[in-house]
């Protein structure tokens, strides 16, 4: 069985991104990195920058645009298998 849906969640087996990503991020994105790997939800990450959970997310796009794990304009979903079939 698979993981259930979390939508306002870090995703806590994802890996992180290597020096050389960390390279490219902005101050705002590894901000925004630090608070997920401390495990904080979306939700309490825009709390605590005084961002909306919708900037959180295109952060977070941005971060595994930059990491090449998406196009950086794909909308993020949570649901979505972690492997294309």
């Amino acid at each position: 069985m698979g993981r259930p849906c979390v939508s306002d969640g870090p995703e806590l087996d994802a890996p992180l991104p290597s020096s050389d990503v960390l390279d490219l991020l902005s101050t705002r994105e590894i901000e925004v990195l630090s608070h997920l790997a401390e495990g904080h939800t979306y939700s309490s990450i825009a709390r605590r920058m005084h961002l909306s959970p919708h900037t959180v997310d295109t952060y977070l796009r941005r971060i595994r645009g930059k990491a090449g794990d998406q196009q950086p304009g794909e909308p993020h979903d949570p649901c979505a298998p972690d492997h294309p079939a």
